[in-house]
């Protein structure tokens, strides 16, 4: 349960930034490029539909967790 809300409100903070902030995403994906790995440019080059994909998610799983 726990679980599922983390991932939940991680879906939907990744996704209003997505939508909201693209350059937030831009700058968090240049640094983890330098400190962690390459990132994928696919999505990066897709911020809207990526946001919004993630979004859905983030409230599906919510939803799923608080009303059943």
């Amino acid at each position: 349960m726990t679980i599922l809300t983390a991932v939940g409100v991680f879906s939907l903070v990744f996704g209003f930034l997505f939508l909201v902030s693209p350059g937030t995403i831009t700058k968090m994906a240049e640094w983890s490029n330098r400190m962690i790995s390459r990132t994928d440019d696919f999505v990066i080059a897709r911020k809207k539909p990526a946001g919004i994909f993630l979004v859905l998610a983030g409230l599906f799983i919510l939803g799923m967790v608080f009303l059943r």
